[in-house]
């Protein structure tokens, strides 16, 4: 298939850029939702978790809002061992379940929170003692306005990692006021990893498809190319491709300086064909006579349909010599065909031929009036003739050089 040209190039471009755009769009889209979806599996883990130890610390409720009440300032005591009791149920949670980071706080102001038990070995880095502060963010505040559990999104910290993070607040029935909440932090890092392969193979999908697609538009627009210039019944070009590859063709010889001859097809008596056989058999014999044609000619002259019986090829860089035996071997090889009518006669099929050389500063409306004029006076002198136009004996006398 011809590479594409002109406005078909163009809108092969266009359609290529709008199918990549909607492609991104679908790819973006369908990578958020996976993302969400994964996400929320992740934060309702944790905040499913984070709502059961609630329910663990409001079996005694008494003891915990003595411990959350406690004023260090003051040196309140506290019922130490219902708080190593707490701290131990809150690290066997932590070993049990597939939580990283397991705690309970309370808010102390509008930015701060204090921890009251966490689910970290009291040997380790990350562990945080009872009346330790931190800053309170923006989903835990979220917790405290609604009372209703939530998560956040992922998170990432340098200290803490990647987390996903579910918190329930922990509500005294007596005064419908939050006194503290659960923290239940998920790793997130497996999410990231995984929402990188998805990524990668959702941009890989997205391009292999979009190579399909435009490689299938390609072929299309390239179909759609040949089908509207290719004569349907005969399968030579038709006549708009030929008016157009002769302004082209002209324009190529003017700078290369080079000539091209012009061969006009007309079938004799062809009418008489169609009177007699009928229009399908008429229509068999242009189509044998056309295969036949574009069989033997070369692959770089241009074979039209110009009219109902009338042919046009273009022969570049050719000289009147060589048109004239092309049109010898035209008339043998059409001459041998063999067609067989419907009523099983056989019947002979013969053309003429007008030949017109192209010479500077020639227009494509003169090349074809002149192969038109050859064609006129070769049929006048009898069936399966040729004729070559030439001007100063066109200009003088009725009868061509043929």
């Amino acid at each position: 298939m011809r590479p594409l040209t002109g406005s078909r190039k163009v809108l092969f471009f266009v359609t290529v850029i709008a199918i990549t755009l909607m492609l991104s769009f679908f790819s973006f889209s369908v990578y958020r939702n996976i993302h969400s979806m994964i996400v929320e599996e992740k934060g309702n883990t944790a905040m499913d978790l984070s709502i059961s130890v609630a329910k663990l610390v409001e079996q005694d409720l008494d003891s915990f809002k003595q411990l959350v009440y406690t004023d260090f300032n003051k040196t309140d005591r506290y019922d130490e061992e219902y708080f190593y009791e707490m701290q131990k149920i809150f690290q066997d949670i932590k070993t049990r379940t597939e939580v990283k980071f397991l705690y309970c706080a309370k808010r102390i102001s509008d930015h701060e929170i204090m921890y009251i038990f966490d689910g970290e070995d009291p040997e380790s880095e990350l562990y945080s003692p009872f009346g330790s502060i931190d800053n309170l963010d923006q989903v835990e505040l979220k917790v405290y306005e609604s009372k209703e559990s939530s998560y956040t999104p992922i998170v990432s910290d340098e200290v803490w990692g990647e987390l996903v993070t579910g918190i329930t607040p922990v509500i005294d029935p007596e005064t419908d006021q939050i006194i503290a909440f659960i923290g239940t932090d998920v790793s997130a890092a497996e999410v990231r990893s995984t929402l990188a392969n998805i990524r990668n193979f959702i941009l890989l999908s997205s391009l292999v498809l979009l190579l399909i697609t435009s490689f299938i538009i390609y072929q299309l627009i390239g179909m759609s190319s040949v089908f509207s210039e290719m004569d349907y019944l005969t399968g030579l070009h038709n006549k708009g491709y030929h008016d157009h590859h002769l302004k082209q063709l002209i324009k190529k010889s003017a700078q290369s300086k080079k000539s091209f001859v012009l061969l006009m097809i007309d079938f004799d008596d062809f009418k008489a064909i169609n009177d007699e056989y009928g229009h399908p058999f008429g229509d068999k014999v242009l189509k044998s006579v056309a295969d036949t044609i574009k069989m033997y000619m070369r692959s770089m002259d241009i074979c039209s349909r110009y009219g109902g019986d009338e042919f046009v090829i273009l022969l570049p860089g050719t000289t009147i010599h060589y048109a004239k035996l092309a049109c010898q071997w035209l008339f043998k090889e059409i001459s041998s065909l063999r067609l067989v009518a419907d009523n099983k006669m056989e019947v002979n099929v013969s053309i003429s031929i007008g030949i017109a050389e192209w010479q500077p500063c020639m227009t494509a409306d003169q090349v074809m009036r002149n192969a038109d004029r050859a064609l006129y006076h070769a049929k006048k002198s009898g069936k399966g003739k040729m004729a070559v136009y030439q001007e100063a004996l066109f200009s003088n006398s009725s009868s061509p050089v043929s």
